[in-house]
């Protein structure tokens, strides 16, 4: 029994006296007066804050988090902590140190989200499904969920993610930040810069944050389809490309 937490009942109840908890049936509380009368340790006064379960004498976690979807997450139906349930990783945590992509089953706009991970040791691969738990936040516009322990992530399957067909630029690409996409009918149409993006005919450009593509891609290079997630660094959007089996020719 945590004494401290009833000390300001005890200097209530000046009768009640140290060393006068035991354990006897006919008494929940185990604590007894001067007169061996059962004495109830309900918190009084300040000592309500509303976390103390008044059935077990113990600390009250409070109602777990909801558990939402990545969808629900981006369009701001939801906030702060939360949990993703079944979500499939659309990249490896071995790619990339601060974290993965992963997204809701089926895709489709609004159904990417990244999870920051740095410095948890997350083993998380391409097609793991996962249910986790994390704040939600923006950093520099780009919606996260961060998870503050490995223990609040776990593997529980595994699933081919799906991705999202598009055949024509977007007007705006804020409901595919995080989603796993192809652009079909894709070309090159610049070499990489010093940053290691490239431009395209959908204007999105190619990114090198997951994989070197502009060591194996060319300006005027033409492919049938390039996946990658959509992400969101430094005020644009940009494609990342995850390997050369990406670029579909």
């Amino acid at each position: 029994m945590n004494l401290p937490r009833f000390a300001p009942l005890l200097a209530l109840a000046p009768s009640l006296a140290a060393g006068c908890f035991v354990d006897r049936p006919d008494c929940p509380s185990g604590a007894f007066d001067a007169d061996n009368q059962c004495v109830s340790l309900e918190p009084v006064g300040d000592i309500d804050t509303g976390l103390f379960d008044e059935d077990t004498g113990l600390e009250d976690p409070g109602d777990p988090p909801p558990i939402v979807t990545c969808a629900q997450v981006q369009q701001g139906e939801v906030s702060g902590t939360v949990t993703l349930e079944g979500v499939v990783a659309t990249s490896d945590s071995a790619d990339w140190s601060y974290g993965v992509f992963v997204q809701d089953i089926g895709g489709g706009p609004w159904s990417g989200l990244f999870v920051y991970l740095e410095g948890l040791s997350a083993d998380v691969q391409r097609g793991d499904q996962l249910t986790l738990t994390g704040e939600i936040s923006e950093y520099y516009d780009l919606t996260e969920i961060t998870v503050g322990s490995p223990s609040e992530i776990a593997v529980t399957g595994t699933r081919h993610p799906v991705e999202t067909a598009l055949t024509a630029a977007e007007a705006d690409w804020e409901p595919y930040e995080g989603v796993l996409v192809e652009l079909v009918d894709l070309s090159v149409t610049s070499v990489a810069d010093a940053y290691g993006e490239g431009q395209t005919s959908f204007g999105l450009p190619l990114d090198d944050m997951f994989f070197g593509w502009h060591e194996h891609v060319i300006s005027g290079d033409r492919f049938a389809g390039v996946t990658g997630v959509v992400n969101y660094s430094y005020g644009a959007f940009k494609l990342e490309p995850r390997d050369l089996d990406d670029f579909r020719e």
